[in-house]
């Protein structure tokens, strides 16, 4: 990785590929500019345009090469149940996820019970169920500790190889 520095003092918002149930814009309609969305590269033009009219174009991060620096230095991360995960449990950031699939709270559990730190994921919950007050709450009470953190990549790096040394020992 390229050695940038990234600034997230918000919640990141991140679906994936293509967010099949739109969680995006649900979670947009609640959090609005409280927030980063990271669209990924299939999330489609008219989508994004609808985004658009709920948040500010300077909260969308559209399908960036490097994630990884954004969910390293921002307070807390929220998304589904994917490949996001395995970032979020080696960088210990707060998570909430919001399930595309019923059978994916059984997934939560085992991963949550796998975890080397449970707590990080604060909440699953199935997207058809009222999640508004849970991620606005997790929200505020994430975002009071953090001012702003920076990401500096290559201490950031070095970090991550020995936490996952550790983790292999």
């Amino acid at each position: 990785r390229s050695s940038k520095t990234k600034e997230a003092n918000k919640a990141i918002v991140t679906f994936g590929g293509s967010d099949p149930n739109n969680l995006t814009q649900k979670t947009a309609d609640i959090l609005g500019n409280k927030a980063f969305y990271i669209l990924g590269p299939l999330y489609g033009e008219g989508r994004k345009d609808q985004l658009l009219l709920t948040v500010s174009p300077e909260n969308i991060i559209n399908a960036p090469v490097d994630t990884y620096s954004y969910l390293a230095s921002c307070p807390c991360i929220i998304t589904a149940l994917g490949t996001t995960l395995q970032e979020v449990e080696l960088l210990q950031v707060p998570c909430f996820i919001i399930a595309n699939y019923k059978h994916d709270i059984t997934d939560f559990e085992a991963i949550k019970d796998c975890s080397t730190n449970p707590k990080n994921y604060e909440n699953c919950i199935y997207f058809k169920e009222n999640f508004a007050e849970k991620i606005t709450d997790f929200v505020i009470k994430n975002q009071k500790n953090v001012n702003s953190q920076i990401y500096d990549a290559e201490t950031h790096n070095l970090q991550a190889v020995t936490r996952w040394l550790d983790l292999l020992r």
